[in-house]
């Protein structure tokens, strides 16, 4: 069954989000609704193993679906750091443009570069994590507009891990850090290669600690500063 809205989807959108975002334009009840127009069954893979299947029952463009299948297997690829039970979202960024970011997906990202601000993981007003099951990307099912929560600026560690994971900024930004312990940056080595699983219970206090831990540099500009 065709779709009343379509367009394409952002060039760093997450697959999963492209999906959402239609399924919000065309006031659907989130993805699921998407998958049973488009003939698949009610998983979220079955959106992705066919893009052209679901291009053609839904009448988008196939360089859409399959777009959006490629950055679903990217995500996939993080593994156990693919952060997948709840969201992480940068209020500034939702304000230029409402899309779920591809980079937001990794465990290890937790600021935004390109405002300096960290992500957001709960809802400011009720406190509940930001579920993936929500129906607008952009709200909370309290009714708290996401775009309108105060950024809280983020430590250089935070903005310096969540440059170099997203590739989002350019070379300069990504020198060796200043006032750095080899020892911290050796256990950051250790935690992201052990593939934590920060969806644990048990692993989340792991990643937590070892940002927190570390967010300070000597001095109050960034690493990458000249």
């Amino acid at each position: 069954m065709p779709l009343l809205q379509t367009f394409a989807p952002y060039a760093d959108e997450s697959g999963l989000g492209y999906y959402r975002r239609l399924a919000a334009a065309n006031s659907l009840w989130k993805w699921r609704e998407i998958a049973s127009l488009a003939n698949v069954t009610n998983y979220k893979s079955s959106l992705f193993e066919s893009p052209d299947f679901v291009a053609s029952q839904l009448e988008l463009e196939p360089q859409w679906t399959r777009m959006a299948s490629q950055q679903d297997a990217a995500s996939r690829a993080l593994h156990r750091m693919h952060r997948q039970r709840y969201d992480a979202i940068c209020p500034c960024c939702l304000t230029d443009e409402v899309y779920l970011r591809q980079h937001w997906e990794h465990a290890f990202i937790t600021a935004c570069p390109e405002h300096g601000c960290l992500l957001i993981e709960k809802c400011p007003a009720c406190s509940n994590w930001l579920s993936p099951e929500r129906e607008h990307i952009e709200l909370c099912p309290c009714g708290h507009d996401l775009r309108t929560s105060p950024p809280t600026q983020a430590a250089p560690l935070h903005l310096w891990l969540s440059a170099l994971l997203s590739k989002k900024e350019s070379t300069a930004m990504l020198s060796p850090l200043k006032g750095v312990e080899p020892q911290a940056l050796a256990s950051l080595i250790k935690l992201l290669g052990q593939h934590a699983d920060t969806h644990s219970e048990h692993r989340e206090p792991e990643r937590r600690f070892f940002l927190q831990t570390h967010a300070s540099f000597d001095g109050d500009k960034p690493p990458w500063h000249p």
